[in-house]
């Protein structure tokens, strides 16, 4: 590649940014390791490439895109410059990231990684995919999956490192630009110069499965079944990989959903079949998500606020999890999500995703550790039976499960939910007309006696403020509020809402609110997921939720 006319070690970028050494080079492009001159002891990862002559508005475009992504196993990147009349080069301005990349942790590790290693690693992958496939208007298609651009972070976790030859999918387009990718990896279309779309990325996925199982060897060149070159590796993940390796597109796993659903249930497994008799059982009632109830005393005292704001407590804490908005509840959460921008083409709607036999999986809404499960604007559905419930919740498989119900307690498809939950968080304000009404009391009286017969019920205090009445509200609820909420300034919630977010998390009450929820999160899960919280009668059907998404 071409740099001359780039900058060395030593040069400023932009009168900010000091080259410090160069991290790493490849065909793309080269990676330095930068300073920040405005932000002490602030490093970056920044990426010098030169874009194809004429093409410098594509880069600014792509690189605009990019820079809108959020997800945990991806890098975020805060800056970027096109080519200058001085310059050829174009730079992207990212997250360091601290780690390994895996083709050098296989390395480290003798050729060998443990099959559970593997599968966790597709899985976080499988994330990564389901979020980029999942980007609108078109499915942004990574091209270029291989071991050196994934990175172990000091955490453990995933991350794709490198989007130098990312772009969006435009099914209108006969075929890429120019046959990029990575000989070994790309698939066999996208080495042709065809046409690639979210099915190429997964083909890349099996080769790096295949490369890892394998003990470094590339699919492409062997020969014979999977078997012969990875005999340490569990049948049904075999079989995955064979699938993902097919040639032809129609012939794989059509969409990164699948392969997340089929690689977790593969986790799953091996510590069931490692347990004996009463400890498999007991990890297996573990297994099931924990579910959360989150709702008003009465309309619109702030349950899809809280809920909301125990989602980003749970994502800061590391915890897969799904937001679900109930179907009988008045439908707000794709709005305020800025579902029409942020959703995936194809997005299975909560209120679409209760049928018996579903034989394919849903499209579903994934950032980050939160999956969202918003109904329909407009589908209010008063006549949702519990049954329906079973199936709906049957098809959200995280570890935590948040469904808001919004004031709809006695509803029966709610209320055969509450003894069931692992927890409720019931949501009051400062409203002492809505906190005298006669239903309301019969409502604390309900919600009391759950509490007595052992439904662990947390009370939250929306717009708490200071006031000489205070006292007064808290004392007509049952119990202390052991979350208070402060009020926001109704012009920034409604800014953050116009924008898709809905707590503004830069504020000083945005801040409050999140280490209010922080600390509930620790002390409701103090020891992980499986060992917090009393083991409930689960209400999700094994069988039903075995094969669905």
């Amino acid at each position: 590649m071409d740099v001359q006319g780039g900058l060395r070690p030593g040069d400023v970028l932009e009168h900010r940014y000091r080259l410090l050494q160069v991290l790493g080079q490849g065909g793309m492009g080269r990676v330095f390791v930068a300073e920040d001159l405005r932000l002490a002891g602030k490093r970056w990862a920044i990426k010098e490439t030169v874009p194809p002559i004429g093409d410098a508005s594509g880069f600014l475009r792509e690189a605009e895109l990019l820079a809108r992504l959020q997800h945990p196993m991806l890098p975020q990147i805060v800056d970027y410059y096109g080519p200058s009349e001085r310059n050829r080069c174009a730079y992207v301005v990212m997250e360091l990231i601290s780690g390994v990349t895996l083709d050098a942790e296989l390395q480290h590790r003798g050729g060998r990684l443990p099959a559970a290693t593997i599968v966790r690693i597709g899985s976080q992958l499988c994330e990564a995919l389901v979020y980029l496939h999942g980007q609108k208007p078109e499915p942004i298609v990574f091209r270029d999956i291989k071991p050196s651009n994934i990175m172990l972070d000091e955490k453990g976790r995933v991350r794709l490192i490198d989007f130098g030859i990312a772009r969006r999918f435009k099914p209108e387009q006969p075929g890429d630009t120019l046959p990029l990718g990575s000989v070994g990896f790309a698939a066999p279309e996208q080495l042709r110069g065809e046409r690639t779309d979210p099915r190429s990325d997964l083909y890349s996925l099996g080769a790096v499965l295949y490369f890892l199982l394998s003990g470094g060897q590339y699919a492409a060149l062997r020969s014979g079944p999977l078997a012969v070159h990875c005999t340490h590796a569990p049948e049904p993940l075999l079989r995955l990989v064979e699938r993902l390796l097919e040639q032809a597109p129609e012939h794989r796993p059509q969409h990164a959903a699948e392969v997340l659903d089929a690689l977790r249930a593969l986790e799953l497994k091996p510590r069931l079949e490692s347990m004996g008799g009463a400890a498999a059982a007991e990890m297996s009632v573990r297994s099931e998500p924990r579910l959360m109830l989150v709702g008003g005393l009465y309309r619109g005292a702030g349950a899809t606020f809280a809920a909301v704001c125990l989602a980003k407590a749970l994502a800061q804490a590391g915890v897969d999890h799904a937001v679900a908005e109930h179907p009988v509840i008045e439908p707000e959460l794709y709005a305020l999500l800025d579902g029409e921008r942020r959703a995936p083409q194809g997005y299975a709607f909560a209120n679409e995703r209760s049928a018996a036999d579903m034989t394919a999986p849903a499209t579903v809404w994934i950032e980050g550790y939160t999956e969202w499960v918003a109904s329909r604007p407009g589908a209010e559905a008063d006549d949702w039976t519990a049954e329906q419930t079973e199936r709906w919740l049957g098809t959200i498989r995280r570890s935590v499960v948040i469904v808001d119900i919004g004031d709809r307690w006695r509803h029966p498809a709610v209320a055969t939910m509450c003894d069931a939950a692992a927890g409720l968080l019931v949501v009051a304000d400062p409203s002492p007309s809505k906190l005298s009404r006669s239903q309301v009391q019969a409502l604390l009286r309900e919600l009391d006696g759950l509490a007595r017969r052992g439904v662990p019920v947390t009370w939250v205090a929306n717009r708490d403020a200071p006031s000489p009445r205070r006292g007064d509200w808290l004392r007509m609820l049952p119990a202390m509020p052991a979350i208070s909420l402060p009020a926001f300034a109704p012009q920034r919630m409604l800014e953050a809402q116009w924008l898709g977010d809905v707590v503004p998390a830069a504020d000083e009450a945005g801040k409050a609110a999140a280490a209010a929820f922080a600390a509930f999160v620790q002390r409701a899960f103090p020891r992980g997921i499986t060992a917090s919280g009393p083991r409930r009668k689960s209400i999700w059907p094994p069988m039903r939720r075995s094969g669905s998404r």
